[in-house]
This record gives C-alpha cells, structure tokens and sequence, in this order.
C-alpha cells in the first residue's frame, strides 16, 4: 500500500496535487506549526518534581560547607559535613511536611522574616557607584539640615516616678542641702550624657526638657513627668550646629549611596508590584482611630536614610519606659532606643 501511494505521489497523480495544494492552506500551516511546538514542549518539559524527593547534591554541601567557614573560621571535617548534612536533611523534611499541612499559612513570623529577606536581596543585587565631590556637595546642600547636629543635653535624674510633688521637692531639698548623697542613697539615678535633644523631647515631652533646662546647672529639681515626680539636675547644653560638608563628607557619602540603593529598590519593588492585581476595599471606620486621637505610635519616625522616602516600616514602636533602669541604659555614642537613657 505504501509503495503504491509513493508511486502515485513520485508520478505527479491528482492525490499530490492535493496535498501540495492542502499544505500551502493557511489553517493547515498553523496546525502542522502547533503540532511541532506542542512535540518540542512535551520533549522538552522538566519531569515533575517529587516533593518526596530531597536532592543533596554539590552545591547544597558547598552552602553548608560555606555556612560552617563563615561561622567559624575553618572548614567542616568530613564527619562535621556528614552531621550538618543530616541535619539539614531533616530541616528540609520538616520543613515539607509543614507546608504540606499548610503550617506556613497565617504565621506573622514566618511571613515577616520571609518578607525581610526578600528585602534585603533586592537591595544586596543593588551596586552604587562612588559619586564625585560635586555630585556630594550638591546633595549635602539641598540637605544640609539632615546633617545638622542637634542640641545635645547632660543632666542627671532619680526617676522617682512619685505621684507625691512634695515627696520629690523634699527629696530634691535633701539633695541640695547634703542631707542626701545621690551616689549612696539613691544609686539608681541615671546620669544623661550629650543625648540629642529632639530625641528627649519625644520620649519624655516638651514641659519635662524644658524644665530641666530652666534649672540651675548643678541643682537638684523636682520636675513632673510623664511618668510622675522626677528629681533631675541640669548639667550642660550644647547648642545646634550645621557642620561644614568637609566635617561630614564620610556621613554624606553613605547617606547618598543609601538613598541611591533604596530608591533603585523601590523601582524594583514597584516592577514586582505591577505583577500583583491588588484588589481594595473602601476602608472601614470600625478599624482606624479617628483625626483627634492624637499621635500614633511610628508618627513622626524619621526615615532610614537622609533625603529618602523609604519603604514603610523598619521603625521601633515608641517605648512606654521613658525612664528606664541601669540594663537598659545604653552605651555612650550608641543609636540608644527610645525610652533608654544613654550614659
């Protein structure tokens, strides 16, 4: 049959004619056209991955390998390797079994430290290039008051947090007269040293820094706080600044290199955005607090970086302990969290 049928198509018959006429079709071109990528597809498509399946090839014993050398110094021995190995086999298992039962769903931790580390890999694949000096001084002059040094405050307080005003006004009597000494009857008081200003005033109030600036430099106060009666004892202010851009080029350096990287992040956020369709609703009432509930916690937070409007959210929530004790106090020069009284 099939030598008949390449006979008759080899002589030029009627049935030749018609293929050749059905080949030159249009319609038929795209099925034939379909066909050879659907073969191609189907010969090339990945075999399915078996979630029962855990690869521990090469490149997982050199992550591992890399992890332990960055962590310690050295490089695993072979039994090390074999122990991390296993270990890392059985994170993986649990790990599988955890989203096969759907753990990972609702989990704000998870979604949170998950988020984060996409964060920070866009901004890791992110280089900055090194800006010339004019480019720097431009920036720092449109910007000169983000690097201007605030107002500094030294005094020393006994946060008494007493609701008695006299109890605190006898107290700050016994001090001025002798008949107290701070450093053995009261050892918890704090001595506060060149903290800025501006951030006092947030953490403690106007009426509380000015009043203790309105106090005689070395005499003991009772001064009212948000917490109750303090007793404080005024030292130095050291007034605001605007240092020269030569004082602070370093600074204006990373500052511009900073809010390069994150407004190119921000553009590469914006692209996997425009992936998403992000559906809203109105939002509801029932859930924000109304225009005069006054100040929110993370109001009035400064950005991450100078002259940048960063991505939301990196910022400390407003501490309820404006007065802590000696743990909390943080260490001279330290970004010390609000409500930690820096020495």
């Amino acid at each position: 049959m099939f030598a008949s049928l390449t006979s008759a198509l080899a002589r030029g018959s009627p049935l030749r004619a018609r293929l050749g006429g059905a080949l030159r079709e249009p319609l038929v071109q795209f099925a034939l056209i379909g066909l050879a990528i659907f073969a191609l597809d189907r010969a090339t498509e990945a075999p399915p991955v078996d979630p029962n399946r855990i690869v521990i090839d090469t490149s997982v014993q050199r992550e591992l390998s890399d992890l332990y050398l960055n962590a310690h110094g050295t490089r695993p021995s072979r039994a090390k390797l074999e122990e991390l190995i296993e270990v890392y086999a059985t994170d993986e298992v649990l790990f599988r079994e955890a989203r096969a039962l759907r753990l990972d769903e609702g989990d704000e931790v998870l979604r949170a430290r998950l988020t984060t580390r996409m964060r920070t890999m866009l901004l890791s694949g992110i280089t900055v290039e090194d800006p010339d000096e004019a480019t720097l001084r431009a920036w720092h002059a449109e910007r000169a008051a983000d690097f201007r040094e605030p107002a500094r405050l030294s005094f020393q307080i006994v946060p008494l947090d007493a609701p008695d005003e006299a109890a605190a006004r006898q107290m700050a009597t016994d001090l001025n007269d002798g008949t107290a000494d701070p450093a053995v009857d009261f050892p918890h008081a704090v001595p506060v040293v060149d903290r800025p200003e501006p951030q006092l005033r947030r953490i403690v109030g106007d009426a509380f820094v000015d009043a203790v600036i309105a106090g005689a430099p070395g005499v003991w106060q009772a001064v009212p706080s948000p917490r109750g009666w303090q007793v404080t004892a005024f030292g130095t202010r050291q007034t605001s600044a605007t240092p020269p851009f030569e004082d602070v080029a370093d600074r204006v350096r990373e500052a511009w290199q900073e809010a390069e990287r994150n407004a190119r992040a921000r553009t590469d956020l914006e692209a996997l955005k425009a992936r998403y369709a992000l559906e809203r609703t109105a939002l509801d009432p029932a859930f924000y607090a109304p225009p005069d509930a006054g100040r929110q916690p993370g109001d009035g937070v400064d950005a991450a970086s100078h002259g940048s409007s960063a991505a939301p959210a990196i910022a400390a929530p407003d501490s309820a302990e404006p007065f802590s004790a000696a743990p909390a106090i943080a260490a001279p020069g330290s970004a010390a969290p609000d409500g930690a009284v820096s020495q």
